[in-house]
């Protein structure tokens, strides 16, 4: 329909574009983000066989717990000291 505008409206188009590549190819937010993501995923990976190993620990700590106080549980509870502000009686 109108020529000289479908022309002005693909190359403006095509500048924006070619602004945008141009503005990719220079920004360095995308590596920045990938080194972050690659630091997490190291870090990950060393924190799993060190989570593992504690918690290997952790269980047999709560294991013995729970036998001191599965051993415990027929004894009855100590006695509290007597309040103060009773005095004894």
């Amino acid at each position: 329909m109108f020529p000289l505008m479908d022309t002005f409206s693909s190359h403006r188009l095509r500048a924006k574009l070619v602004h945008a590549l141009r503005r990719f190819a220079v920004a360095e937010g995308g590596a920045t983000a990938i080194e972050y993501g690659l630091i997490a995923a190291l870090t990950a990976l060393a924190a799993v066989p060190a989570m593992g190993a504690l918690g290997g620990k952790l269980s047999s700590t709560f294991g013995a717990v729970s036998s001191a106080i599965d051993s415990d549980s027929g004894k009855p509870p100590p006695s509290s000291p007597p309040d103060a502000d009773s005095g004894g009686n």
